[in-house]
């Protein structure tokens, strides 16, 4: 299922044909396309291979004030020619963002044309639960958290800096769990909701959260910041934050900081 800013889609069965080896794919020079005026934050390589039944959000960032660009995503064949468009957009400036998903042995084209000219890579999904592209497997993220002092119900960044040759995938599932500073010296764990995210209170309602990780993807040499927010409810004092983006890859590290709440 491929879901596109709302739009749901199912995808057709898998391809059949695979001897076939999809063309050389053709990705922007994002430093060449900066000399002519126009930036665009390309995450891919020339192929990716993304793991199979999961959610991968696709954003490509657009600043291009004296023309416009167009991107799409295609559903494809073993040779590389469409079988389905799913998504079309021009931008001057923008995000041309969407979420993919599928099974085993199905392939993409994420493209871009701009001057007459048509860039583009192509993603296969595969069993496989890492991330992988011509230049090998991708490497595990730098992860960092700022600031360390925070006040109730305050946003904060959680950072991904990505230093290998691959596309990077984090998912966010369970992702940042709350510790509390005992006056023993220990931790003991606040208990969230996880519709709401807010603190767990006894007169809450019952509630079942169920759904895939949501990947979220970090070009090669970048960095990408994911915002969340201190639980609604936090008590102030000394915590112990747990960030585990770990779901389905064990490449990606578990890090483990220390915050003040304050009121």
């Amino acid at each position: 299922m491929l879901r596109a800013l709302g739009l749901t889609l199912l995808l057709l069965p898998a391809f059949a044909g695979t001897a076939h080896a999809l063309p050389r794919a053709h990705p922007p020079d994002v430093k060449v396309l900066r000399a002519q005026g126009v930036r665009v934050d390309w995450p891919l390589t020339a192929s990716a291979r993304f793991p199979a039944n999961r959610v991968a959000t696709l954003a490509v960032s657009v600043k291009s004030p004296r023309r416009a660009v167009k991107l799409s995503l295609a559903a494809v064949d073993s040779r590389g020619r469409d079988v389905e468009r799913f998504k079309v957009e021009r931008l001057r400036r923008g995000t041309f963002a969407t979420e993919l998903a599928g099974r085993s042995g199905e392939r993409f084209a994420l493209r871009l044309d701009v001057g007459g000219k048509r860039y583009g890579s192509w993603i296969t999904l595969a069993d496989d639960p890492g991330f992988a592209c011509e230049h090998g497997d991708a490497a595990g993220p730098a992860i960092s958290v700022e600031p360390t002092v925070l006040r109730a119900d305050q946003a904060f960044a959680i950072r991904f800096a990505n230093p290998g040759d691959c596309t990077l995938g984090v998912a966010e599932w369970t992702d940042v769990a709350w510790e509390r500073a005992t006056p023993e010296g220990g931790w003991e764990p606040v208990q969230l909701d996880c519709a709401t995210g807010d603190v767990w209170t006894s007169t809450g309602t019952t509630t079942i959260c169920d759904s895939l990780p949501n990947l979220h993807l970090v070009a090669p040499k970048t960095e990408r910041t994911l915002t969340r927010e201190v639980p609604g409810g936090l008590t102030p004092g000394h915590y112990r934050l747990t960030i585990n983006y770990s779901y389905f890859d064990t490449r990606v590290p578990v890090v483990q900081r220390e915050v003040d709440v304050v009121a």
